[in-house]
């Protein structure tokens, strides 16, 4: 039975409830775990980019998959190796332990990066081939944000009520909230099986040395697309920035706030809670994109003004602020975050059809991940100097990627787009 275009907005806004809250309760302790483990920022910083490297390696060929194979069999696995990899973390206590993890949990994330998104516009233009798409879309990252919030709050304070594990444990305090995460990946799994249907195909499902073939085709001309479109090049530029940022903001904020809040050691709950508001910002932000896309009568528009925002709250943080300014500013970043994510990735819609809207949402996670390497290598290299130098890199970047973005037009045409299920390879 074909879904109605409400039944699947329904169904995405749950789905991205459940990925994210599992990411949500590792996120305030994921520093942390590694830190009391016995590593340093810089191993910590490679350990980022190991992921980052796995996930660059994976992204286009997942993207691929998921194309020619099926978004739904693509999120299956990515549950499966995030189970696997989540338990790895809780009871990992040395770097080549860490490493084997944190490559499972990158094949896991590349697989997972564009598959959920690209199964609801098709399931939604399926329905309704003139159908907007940009609602659903800022009410999944406002329900992936409340999902993320909800679980850092939960994650920050479960150390705390498992205090009496012993530190240097195969099972430490920190290590609860992944163990939990895992157990919430696998409820996620079993929602996917159950609710996600995939659009009707119009041609047979191709063969297995099809599908083999098909791969580097679809990969082929998403870079094509991706490289021959200058409004794809600068929103995926600006996604590269932003990934730089990103690496920042995790690395950098759990040791500064710490520090800030007394001790790493006692200051996991006090900032779950700083994560949880700043998921909660995201959430409103994403909530409210298409309004203030409305009143700024462009969505191009408003997502470079409130990236060059972004920018300036990361110059105050390298200004060396207290407590409460410093987290103020922490949770402004995800607000405005919140409101260019949903509105670039809108963007990007309107510039591909069915048949390659996966892959290019892997070839914009890639670029994500770029940045994310970029900074997971040379943040903590610059902290090691001061914070406020991490800071101001980070804040560099992110207005270049807001400068990109203000060469948009002002109103982006959709192109002409083909019936989900046409073409050479078809979801």
């Amino acid at each position: 039975m074909t879904l109605t275009a409400t039944q699947a907005e329904r169904r995405f806004i749950l789905l991205s409830g459940l990925q994210w809250l599992p990411v949500g309760l590792v996120a305030p302790v994921l520093v942390l775990l590694l830190r009391s483990r016995g590593l340093d920022l810089p191993v910590i910083g490679a350990l980022f980019a190991l992921y980052s490297t796995v996930v660059i390696a994976l992204e286009l060929p997942t993207g691929g998959v998921a194309d020619v194979l099926g978004r739904r069999r693509s999120l299956v696995v990515s549950r499966l190796l995030s189970v696997g990899g989540l338990i790895g973390m809780a009871v990992a206590t040395a770097v080549p332990a860490f490493g084997t993890a944190i490559l499972v949990l990158g094949a896991a994330r590349a697989l997972q990066s564009g598959p959920l998104e690209a199964w609801y516009v098709d399931a939604v233009h399926s329905a309704d081939p003139g159908a907007e798409v940009q609602r659903g879309i800022s009410r999944g990252w406002a329900l992936e944000a409340l999902g993320l919030a909800a679980g850092a709050v939960t994650g920050g304070l479960l150390p705390q009520l498992v205090s009496g594990l012993p530190a240097d444990g195969l099972i430490a305090p920190f290590s609860v909230p992944f163990l939990l995460a895992s157990a919430l990946t696998a409820a996620g799994l079993a929602a996917v099986l159950v609710l996600m249907r995939e659009p009707p195909r119009h041609r047979a499902r191709p063969s297995a040395g099809r599908i083999v073939r098909d791969v580097p085709h679809t990969i082929a001309a998403g870079l094509r697309l991706a490289s021959g479109d200058r409004t794809i090049v600068l929103v995926l530029g600006a996604t590269l920035a932003f990934g730089f940022a990103l690496a920042a903001l995790e690395i950098v904020a759990p040791v500064q706030f710490a520090q800030l809040l007394g001790s790493e050691e006692s200051a996991s709950a006090a900032f779950g809670v700083l994560i949880t508001l700043a998921f909660l910002g995201s959430a409103v932000g994403s909530a409210i994109a298409p309004r203030m896309a409305a009143v700024l009568n462009s969505a191009s528009r408003t997502a470079a003004l409130v990236t060059a925002l972004i920018a300036v709250s990361f110059v105050g943080l390298a200004m060396g602020a207290p407590f409460v300014v410093a987290a103020a500013l922490y949770v402004g970043i995800y607000l405005l975050a919140g409101i260019s994510g949903p509105l670039r990735n809108d963007i990007l819609h309107l510039r591909v059809d069915a048949a390659q809207r996966a892959t290019l949402l892997s070839v914009r996670s890639l670029l994500r991940q770029l940045g994310g390497l970029a900074g997971s290598l040379s943040i903590p290299l610059l902290v090691a100097v001061t914070f406020g130098i991490g800071w101001l890199a980070a804040a560099g970047v992110i207005l270049a990627g807001a400068a990109l973005l203000a060469l948009l037009p002002s109103r982006v045409p959709r192109i002409a787009a083909a019936p989900a299920g046409e073409g050479t390879i078809g979801p």
